[in-house]
């Protein structure tokens, strides 16, 4: 498999690995599902975190390609944030201590997603895997949970980005064409909104 960095810059130029960036950037072959149903952000009961979890596995099946689907997980964080938090993100994405950032970069306009000041230095850390189902449920948990933020799955062939977030999932696809049949597969889970969000 082709290093990350290198993929990243093949397929998004500059654009960060951050789903936030990415909606922005990719906006006809970007889409979102919520988590819960209506959009509610934050799960109360245990059968809304089995929703959640049911939610994510089925948009990052369709998004990364199955089971056995090779895949690149990305954590990124502000070079700034403490440093329990860089501990807890590398841990999450199955990451030894001692390893180098595989990307780094400044935050151009300031839009950090509430994270970091203007021209803020951002770290990510990324890792080669085979997507399993029910593999990366306790990652899931912390996003939907707001205990973790920014990560994001690759699918290295097809450049697609599963990038869930404590709510939802955006999703990044090749194009129009796959954002229909998306939205076709998931009609129910996504945003009535007419920009999407």
């Amino acid at each position: 498999m082709v290093g990350f960095a290198r993929l990243w810059r093949d397929r998004y130029g500059d654009v960060p690995p951050l789903g936030h960036d990415l909606r922005q950037e990719r906006a006809g072959s970007w889409a979102r599902a919520y988590g819960l149903p209506g959009g509610k952000r934050y799960a109360t009961t245990a059968g809304e975190q089995a929703e959640i979890a049911a939610r994510a596995e089925a948009i990052a099946a369709f998004v990364l390609g199955g089971a056995d689907a090779e895949a690149w997980v990305v954590g990124s964080f502000v070079d700034g944030s403490g440093r329990k938090y860089k501990k807890r993100v590398k841990r999450s994405i199955g990451l030894p201590a001692g390893v180098r950032p595989t990307m780094n970069w400044r935050e151009a306009d300031g839009d950090s997603g509430g994270e970091g000041e203007p021209g803020a230095r951002w770290l990510a850390y990324a890792r080669s895997l085979r997507w399993q189902p029910g593999c990366w449920a306790d990652l899931l948990a912390d996003i939907a949970d707001d205990r973790i933020a920014n990560v994001v799955f690759v699918s290295p062939d097809a450049g697609r980005v599963f990038a869930p977030y404590d709510g939802g999932f955006d999703v990044i696809l090749e194009g129009e064409g796959e954002v229909e049949r998306l939205r076709a597969l998931f009609t129910p889970w996504l945003s009535p909104r007419v920009d999407g969000l």
